[in-house]
């Protein structure tokens, strides 16, 4: 090998062995994971209502008695599995065939899922009010306000079947003094009742009642007065 070929060949060996450590440090890199996508944002229209009536529903049963007060979970499991399996639940909600009924456990309140159809009963909470309270959230549709008009109508008709008219009666009376508002028997699209005992009309989607046909006027009563100009009556 001449001197003159010397450096020239060094050269090539510097440079195969920077891209072969080059391609090492590539293989032991961790892989670059690409850019998650972003979420999409839920709607408005598709959010669950605001729950503007809970303060004021939980208002009006403090001054409500509750009835009895089961001794241990199981008994208050026996009073929920009864309510369930009666013919009356059967005719209201046949879409609703099982409630699960959970101890809360760990929970500081108790609660209802109408998707999960399940109760959750921490200790204080096992007596009949409060268990038909969490019933009426089940049988009640999942995209409602959760303590909304509808929830209140299920709730004093809980309270009907199975503590009495006197119990429906006094809890009702309680919704009003406290402007709870509660659907009158039916859809929750129908009348509700306000806090002081009169009925406003809720969003339908009814078409309004035709107009009464007009009386056809005569000729000469639509002719406007010679020398006076006519007026437009303003819109109301």
């Amino acid at each position: 090998m001449t001197p003159r070929e010397t450096p020239t060949l060094e050269r090539i060996l510097e440079k195969a062995e920077r891209a072969l450590q080059s391609l090492l440090a590539r293989a032991s890199a961790p892989p670059v994971k690409p850019p998650a996508a972003p979420r999409a944002l839920k709607s408005r229209s598709a959010r669950r209502p605001r729950d503007s009536q809970r303060s004021r529903v939980y208002a009006a049963e403090r001054g409500v008695p509750r009835g009895e007060k089961f001794k241990g979970f199981a008994e208050c499991r026996a009073y929920v599995d009864g309510i369930v399996a009666s013919a009356w639940w059967r005719e209201k909600f046949p879409h609703v065939p099982t409630v699960e009924v959970k101890d809360g456990r760990g929970r500081r309140h108790a609660g209802g899922s109408a998707r999960h159809r399940f109760v959750t009963l921490p200790r204080w909470a096992r007596n009949e009010l409060i268990v038909l309270h969490e019933l009426a959230h089940v049988v009640d549709a999942p995209d409602n306000p959760g303590h909304g008009p509808e929830f209140t109508r299920l709730y004093l008709e809980f309270v009907r079947e199975w503590r009495g008219e006197s119990a429906a009666a006094r809890l009702e009376s309680s919704f009003e003094a406290h402007g709870v508002k509660v659907t009158t028997e039916g859809t929750s699209a129908g009348a509700i009742v306000n806090g002081r005992g009169r009925a406003s009309k809720a969003p339908s989607g009814r078409s309004p009642k035709p107009a009464p046909p007009s009386t056809p006027r005569s000729p000469s009563a639509a002719r406007s007065r010679p020398g006076r100009p006519t007026r437009e009556r303003p819109r109301r």
